[in-house]
């Protein structure tokens, strides 16, 4: 048998430490304290609540709005970082960070430094490295609050709430609220709204508690994915129900497309044909309150004139009979992108939005403008790393967050929605909890159609 020494410095695969060396997240006599706990995690739920509409006005030569809860939390994993015991430990293995997060993250720390720097981007091009620091912060918040039940509730309120806001304003619509509610939503979407630009502006479809439809597709096809794996019982039902509602209700085509696939994903990786007749059955569930108001002839009343016109532009483009303008705009923005690109064959380092001038509607063209081949292919290496750092008891969870992300990043910068992206961080720290808290390899899902073997104790 090794020795105790020898158990220590094992490995059980790529990168993660023996089950036998696993230790709790801080030992007892360095717990943060309870309130330090609960500060945390409450504020990070609020981030992801509220992270888009809590803003500040500042003159700073750009759009003049700062969503405050993004430096909050930062400044939250600073302090976490500098003054707590357990700030500076390893919640991810080192090996398994490089092979994964790290080359991309890396890239777009340096990148907007060299562009200012360089005198091509000023300083507030310095901002995106936010998109470094809050996974980062929500890593650090792992830190001291260790217990995975506390994160799961967490990001559980904010499905919840997420998905309410999103219903309610499809309800609105519909004229199914009273005046009042359905007026004080649309005046606070409003405002919202236009604290960034007027081009947010956008009435006739869901938001949830973010600022734009699409942001809030990709924010609830992660919830869906999310409620599949980590949630149990009614409150799994009802997150999946608000969560789908939500995909609905933000009528982002690109959000359908992506649930479709990452639940496919879902059933085909499962465990031979029971598991994926009770995905099945599963998404088939989601479908009988729509069956019960279609057969007391209401169905037709939860259907904007909107949402079918969308469907029906979509499909036409996609069989080749119609052109949609939504995608027009797109392929002109992208043709743009594409001169710029002859320009800046390095790179435009910094956020290359502010060098076009327009949103660059797809997550690959974005980093490929910024970091030209390297940062592309540095994001194409997170996207497929569940494949390469996980085993396959625990890889499932993320190669369907991988795909509903990678399907999103086709017409949308899926990756800089910070919002929706923390479902997948939050995600990571509950799984490395998890494997911490239990000494097991898996996700410890207590659903039996995606739950997965146990590792036997050496």
């Amino acid at each position: 048998m090794p020795s105790p020494r020898r158990l220590r410095g094992a490995t059980l695969w790529r990168g993660e430490p023996a089950l036998s060396s696993i230790q709790p997240v801080s030992a007892p006599n360095q717990a943060p304290s309870r309130l330090l706990q609960t500060l945390a995690v409450a504020l990070l739920v609020g981030w992801l609540v509220l992270g888009a509409r809590v803003t500040a006005t500042l003159s700073t030569g750009g759009r003049g709005t700062l969503a405050i809860l993004d430096p909050a939390l930062i400044l939250l994993g600073v302090a976490i970082w500098c003054c707590t015991p357990t700030g500076r430990g390893k919640i991810v293995p080192a090996r398994m960070y490089w092979r994964s997060a790290g080359p991309l993250f890396l890239l777009l720390l340096l990148l907007p430094v060299l562009g200012v720097a360089h005198g091509t981007h000023n300083v507030r091009s310095l901002y995106s490295i936010a998109l470094v620091a809050v996974p980062w912060s929500i890593f650090m918040v792992g830190r001291v609050a260790g217990d995975p039940r506390t994160w799961t509730r967490g990001v559980t309120v904010a499905i919840w709430i997420h998905g309410a806001y999103g219903a309610a304003q499809l309800m609105g619509r519909l004229s199914l609220l009273p005046d009042a509610l359905s007026g004080w939503m649309a005046a606070w979407d409003l405002s919202s709204q236009a604290a960034y630009a007027e081009s947010y502006i956008v009435s006739q479809r869901s938001t949830g508690v973010l600022i734009n439809p699409n942001s809030y597709g990709l924010w609830s096809v992660l919830a869906v994915v999310f409620s599949v794996f980590y949630l149990r019982g009614r409150t799994r039902a009802i997150s999946i129900a608000l969560a789908l509602t939500g995909v609905y209700a933000s009528e982002s085509r690109t959000a359908m497309a992506a649930l479709v696939v990452s639940l496919i994903v879902v059933a085909l990786t499962g465990r031979g044909l029971d598991a994926i007749l009770k995905m099945v059955a599963l998404v088939a569930a989601a479908a009988v309150p729509l069956a019960v108001l279609n057969w007391f002839g209401m169905l037709q009343s939860f259907f904007s004139e909107s949402t079918l016109e969308r469907m029906r532009s979509g499909w036409l483009v996609l069989t080749g009979r119609g052109v949609d303008e939504n995608l027009a705009g797109r392929f002109e923005a992208w043709d743009l992108a594409r001169t710029m690109s002859a320009d800046h064959w390095l790179g435009t380092w910094g956020p290359p939005q502010v060098t076009l001038g327009q949103s660059i509607d797809s997550q690959y063209l974005a980093l490929f403008l910024q970091g030209s081949l390297p940062l592309l292919l540095a994001y194409l290496l997170l996207l497929i790393s569940p494949l390469i750092v996980l085993p396959k008891r625990r890889r499932r969870p993320f190669v369907a967050l991988s795909v509903a992300v990678a399907t999103m990043s086709l017409t949308a910068t899926a990756f800089e929605n910070m919002a929706a992206m923390g479902l997948v961080w939050c995600a990571l720290v509950i799984d490395a909890l998890r494997l911490r808290a239990y000494g097991d390899e898996t996700v410890r899902s207590e659903v039996a159609e995606v739950s997965h073997d146990k590792v036997a104790a050496a």
